[in-house]
């Protein structure tokens, strides 16, 4: 978050788009149409959303309170 609001250059994001064939994604429904899925750094998406939304994304997997700071949730 720092190097972001510095200004700071964070790196690129690897994205894969799928064809258009209704396929079970992570985190959401099989709805038909291209999909754009995170390749790379996913870790670096799923902190800024969380710190931005207070809350997990639909895809993530670990202890949701990381995000809201209620006990037992990870804090930096």
């Amino acid at each position: 978050m720092r190097s972001l609001y510095l200004g700071y250059p964070v790196g690129a994001l690897l994205v894969w788009e799928t064809e258009g064939d209704a396929q079970p994604v992570r985190g959401g429904g099989s709805t038909a149409g291209q999909k754009q899925l995170l390749l790379d750094d996913q870790q670096r998406v799923t902190t800024l959303y969380g710190l931005i939304r207070g809350q997990a994304p639909s895809f993530f997997e670990g202890d949701p309170a990381a995000f809201t700071g209620a006990p037992g949730g990870a804090r930096a």
